[in-house]
C-alpha cells in the first residue's frame, strides 16, 4: 500500500505544477469588444485609445480577437489576477497577423491588487506581418523594483498605429515550487 500511495501523491503534485489560464473565446460573441474575462487598459487616457472586437477567425468555427490602436499604446489584460511567486514562469502563445508591433507580458501586483509594474518580453517585441505567424512569449516572474509581488495579470499590448488579429491564444503559468 505504501508503494502505491507515493506515486499517486507525486502524480497529483505534478498536476498542480502548471495552470492553464482560460482564454474564453468559446464564450465570446462576434462583435463583442473584448475577450470574456479580459479588461481594457487605457493608461488613463480617454481619447485615442485602442479598441478590440471579436471577429471570425481564419477557419470556420474559430474566433479571433481584432485589436486596433491609433495614436496611443493600448493593452488588454486578464481580469482575474493569478497568485505567483518569484521564479514562476508565464507562457503566452498565439497566432497573429496584422501591422504594427505587439508586446506580450504581465502586470504585477502586491496585496490588495496594488499595481507594481508591467513586465514584458522586451527582447521579443513582435513585428506583425500580413501572414499568420505563431508567437510565443516565455517570461520568468521576477521581483519588481519595489513592493512584495503577490499576483500577476497576463497582458497583450499594441504599440500606436497597429492593427492585429489574434487567435488560438493559450496562457499557462508554471509554478516553480519556491
Amino acid at each position: 500500500m505504501k508503494h502505491t500511495l507515493i506515486p499517486v501523491i507525486l502524480s497529483c503534485a505534478a498536476l498542480l505544477a502548471a495552470k492553464d489560464i482560460p482564454v474564453r473565446m468559446d464564450k465570446a460573441k462576434i462583435g463583442d469588444s473584448k475577450i470574456p474575462g479580459w479588461s481594457l487598459n487605457t493608461f488613463g487616457f480617454k481619447d485615442g485609445v485602442g479598441k478590440g472586437e471579436i471577429v471570425a477567425g481564419s477557419q470556420d468555427g474559430i474566433k479571433a480577437f481584432k485589436f486596433t490602436t491609433t495614436n496611443r499604446m493600448t493593452s488588454f489584460y486578464v481580469s482575474k489576477a493569478e497568485p505567483v511567486k518569484i521564479g514562476d514562469v508565464l507562457e503566452i502563445t498565439a497566432r497573429v497577423k496584422g501591422k504594427g508591433r505587439l508586446i506580450l507580458g504581465y502586470y504585477a501586483y502586491a496585496e490588495k491588487h496594488r499595481y507594481l509594474q508591467a513586465a514584458k518580453d522586451s527582447s521579443r517585441e513582435i513585428t506583425l506581418t500580413d501572414e499568420w505567424q505563431e508567437v510565443k512569449c516565455v517570461i520568468t516572474v521576477s521581483a519588481p523594483p519595489k513592493g512584495d509581488l503577490k499576483m500577476i495579470r497576463p497582458m497583450i499590448t499594441l504599440r500606436p498605429n497597429s492593427d492585429m488579429l489574434m487567435e488560438d491564444i493559450v496562457i499557462e503559468l508554471t509554478y516553480s515550487g519556491k
